[in-house]
């Protein structure tokens, strides 16, 4: 640094200014004090520039930083930066833009992202993350490792987006991908919730299935759909009407029965409060989205039922029906009972 500023800046004046030049002494000293303080400002801007450049170098030599900035770019539903961070992956980009990552993160926002730990080794290096997803009601911490490779004096991520043909198990026909059909071939997603939706309140992904991270890299990424909470009360409710119907006498001949030789349409009786407690709601494995209630309902309750000689007779006690009753899911939500 001194021997660079002795090259630039004069050393001292000289004795004699040449009277023809028409300078004056202290106008010459203030000409040198200006090149001095130029010449510092010079320097100093470029000292400043290779600082700059040493800072954006070692962040990008970090792979730990290059991960806090990938995910970063997430949050912000920055979709030009996160694929900056690697080598775009083949196929379908139709849901690495902007719009598609800031569905995902109204549905569910990053936070709380850690760099727990991190591990070169020659050319590769991993990187142990944890961040949240802000599922309404029930936020989920995802931990995963993220791989990185050294290319060119940087590193970069092995994959900036999860890919899979996305196999919807159950109410394919009710789903939608960002509003749009679900495609069937292979598609690229940021890390995040699955903008997936449907056509029905009373649906909604599994919790183990409703979101795809950096590690999923598989031809069929599974999807399960799961009843909502709204669909199970709603469907408990629909059951509870039908068998008020049955034990009224207005149900169908279908109406369930404690036993085969209960005679059909003979129950009479009441349900309790809590009836639907031994009930339970899921979703079939149909395109059509059904939901299907099975358990069991116990309540005290007059009948006829058929004796060993198929003679009828009266009779009155603590009896437990089978339940077994399906129906689309939709509203208004209709349940048809089914053979137990």
């Amino acid at each position: 640094m001194p021997r660079l500023l002795s090259r630039l800046l004069p050393r001292r004046l000289p004795h004699r200014l040449p009277r023809r030049l028409g300078v004056r002494r202290g106008l010459a000293t203030r000409q040198v004090a200006t090149l001095q303080i130029a010449a510092l400002g010079g320097v100093a801007l470029l000292l400043g520039g290779a600082a700059v450049a040493y800072v954006a170098y070692t962040d990008e030599g970090d792979p730990t930083q290059v991960v806090r900035d990938y995910f970063a770019a997430l949050s912000a539903g920055d979709a030009p930066r996160a694929l900056s961070y690697g080598d775009v992956p083949g196929g379908s980009h139709e849901l690495l833009t902007s719009a598609a990552l800031a569905e995902q993160q109204r549905i569910a926002p990053l936070t709380g992202f850690e760099a727990r730990a991190s591990t070169i080794h020659a050319d590769r290096a991993s990187v142990q993350v944890r961040y949240r997803l802000g599922f309404a009601g029930r936020p989920q911490d995802i931990g995963t490792t993220v791989g990185l490779r050294h290319v060119d004096g940087h590193w970069r991520l092995d994959r900036v987006a999860a890919t899979g043909q996305l196999a919807i198990q159950q109410a394919a026909a009710r789903a939608s991908l960002l509003g749009g059909a679900v495609p069937a071939a292979s598609v690229s997603l940021f890390p995040g919730a699955l903008p997936i939706g449907f056509d029905t309140p009373y649906l909604q992904l599994d919790a183990v299935h409703d979101h795809v991270e950096l590690a999923d890299a598989a031809p069929r990424l599974d999807v399960q759909v799961k009843v909502s909470a709204r669909g199970s009360r709603a469907a408990r409710a629909a059951v509870g009407a039908a068998l008020r119907a049955c034990l009224d006498g207005r149900g169908p001949v279908t109406c369930p029965l404690p036993g085969e030789r209960y005679v059909p349409g003979s129950l009479r009786g009441s349900l309790r409060l809590d009836f639907a407690r031994g009930l339970t709601v899921s979703v079939l494995d149909s395109a059509a989205g059904v939901l299907e209630v099975t358990g069991s309902v116990r309540l005290r309750a007059s009948y006829r039922r058929l004796d060993f000689d198929n003679v009828e007779s009266a009779g009155h006690g603590s009896v437990e029906l089978p339940i077994r009753s399906a129906g689309y899911a939709v509203a208004p939500l209709r349940m048809s009972w089914e053979q137990t």
